[in-house]
């Protein structure tokens, strides 16, 4: 996974972000892995950064992430060890994964946040190797952000006990 960090150069939008904002930095990589990260710093000073994640918060970038691999010239060893490791990553709703989160900056600063504090990566803040993955970034980004708005009118709609919530789960998958 670490390879990916250094193929898709991922710690330069963290430590940029960092400069200005403490506040968690949600990110994902070609291959929708997401991460949340979390900044603790004391008077101003960062002090450390701290990852959860990688995650996957949509089941149908699963099937998509052989073909994204398939771009890089990987070696079939190192590909196949690294499906193995990925197909092992844990789907979590982008809704639960928020939750974790807050809690998690919560633990490091103390401090309390909701999700609409959280920052996300535009896709030009990755320096690809291969600018073939920018359109399939965008893309992918958009879907997991109508897949969240989805979510939440979804749990909105059970919280007020609106029994048209059948009716919309039955139109959309999250």
């Amino acid at each position: 996974l670490h390879a990916m960090f250094t193929l898709e150069h991922l710690t330069d939008p963290i430590l940029n972000y960092a400069k200005d904002c403490y506040l968690p930095f949600v990110f994902s990589n070609s291959i929708d892995m997401t991460w949340i990260a979390f900044f603790e710093a004391k008077d101003g000073v960062l002090l450390h950064i701290y990852l959860l994640g990688p995650v996957f918060t949509d089941a149908n970038t699963i099937f998509k992430k052989d073909s994204v691999l398939n771009k890089y010239n990987l070696s079939p060893l190192i590909k196949r060890n690294f499906m193995r490791v990925i197909h092992n990553l844990p789907l979590i709703g982008i809704t639960q994964l928020m939750q974790y989160a807050i809690m998690m900056h919560y633990c490091i600063t103390r401090e309390k946040i909701c999700t609409s504090d959280f920052h996300y990566m535009e896709s030009s803040a990755v320096n690809f190797d291969d600018n073939k993955f920018s359109s399939l970034l965008e893309a992918e980004v958009t879907d997991r952000r109508n897949s969240y708005l989805y979510e939440q009118r979804y749990l909105k709609m059970v919280e007020d006990g609106n029994i048209q919530y059948l009716a919309e789960r039955s139109g959309s998958t999250f």
